[in-house]
């Protein structure tokens, strides 16, 4: 096969519009994220908590074990998309012995800019803000009140490992199992 000069800038031309179609798509400026989300860290990992949701509670323990395990490379900070206190924030916090950083979304600017529906569903970012997987912690729950016995596929800790060895997960979007962020009371109240 023989391919022309023409050709290959035409190829090149591709690519490129190509990578900047999936960066567009797959970036979350950093000008848009509030400073309360930077991190030093190579990732972050972003979990929207409900302090209701008896799932996100479930989770609370296996969360804190992930953090203490990638604590020198992954940042793991809580969004709480709620009108809470900072109290309640704080007596959640206390009941769950955690020592995860705690924001508060109570205008859903956060849940909106990353698209969040569910809670607990986490967000796996690295310092540009480049999505590298979202979606379940694992597959302990596959439905409302339902939950296995034993884990079988832990696609938070594989998507940290994948990344962290400078490769592409190989899940990048799961479906979350959990409460459902309500939005539309929390715009009404707010406006």
């Amino acid at each position: 096969m023989v391919l022309s000069l023409l050709d290959v800038e035409h190829m090149r031309t591709t690519k490129a519009a190509l990578m900047m179609l999936f960066l567009a798509c797959c970036t979350v400026s950093a000008q848009r994220l509030p400073g309360s989300l930077n991190s030093e860290k190579e990732f972050k990992v972003i979990l929207f908590v409900g302090l209701e949701c008896p799932i996100s509670q479930k989770y609370m323990k296996k969360i804190e074990e992930l953090k203490n395990k990638y604590k020198y490379r992954v940042d793991f900070i809580a969004v709480v998309p709620e009108r809470v206190s900072l109290q309640q924030i704080d007596a959640y916090k206390k009941e769950y012995n955690s020592s995860l950083k705690f924001v508060l979304d109570n205008n859903l600017k956060i849940v909106e800019l990353l698209n969040a529906k569910i809670t607990p569903e986490v967000f796996l970012l690295d310092k540009w803000d480049r999505l590298k997987y979202r979606g379940a912690i694992d597959n302990w729950f596959y439905a409302l009140g339902k939950y296995r016995r034993e884990t079988t596929a832990h696609y938070l800790v594989d998507a940290m490992d994948a990344v962290l060895q400078n490769n592409e997960p190989r899940t990048k979007v799961t479906d979350a199992v959990g409460c459902f962020i309500e939005t539309k009371s929390l715009h009404h109240a707010h406006h």
